[in-house]
């Protein structure tokens, strides 16, 4: 859960700085072009830049952590398979070995469904 903690965290931090640009071009045409502030234009454009960068970074994070939470449940939901099949008592499985693979088979689309 804590993985899927830290995505959660990661997505209302990403959400929350996606309103930076739009209050960065209010700010441009509300307070700096009147004005003719160039300073605070800098200002405000580094601010901005910093603010895309983190965006960047705290996405690159969610999606590694995406991919790893993926990957942790792949293998846990194989094993569990993998498990059940190799446990199951020789009376449930099928007659043939074409078709106790064929079912196995069907666990698998199962499994990259998920």
């Amino acid at each position: 859960w804590r993985t899927y903690s830290k995505v959660v965290l990661s997505a209302i931090f990403i959400n929350m700085l996606a309103i930076a640009s739009p209050i960065f071009t209010m700010n441009v045409y509300d307070r700096i072009l009147p004005n003719k502030a160039i300073a605070t234009l800098w200002v405000l454009a580094l601010g901005i830049g910093a603010v895309i960068l983190f965006d960047l970074l705290l996405k690159t994070a969610r999606a590694s952590l995406i991919d790893y939470a993926g990957r942790r449940a792949d293998l846990r939901i194989s094993y569990l398979l993998f498990e059940k099949v190799l446990n199951s008592s020789l009376s449930t499985r099928p007659g043939s070995t074409g078709e106790y693979a064929s079912r196995v088979t069907q666990y698998e689309f199962v499994r990259e469904f998920f």
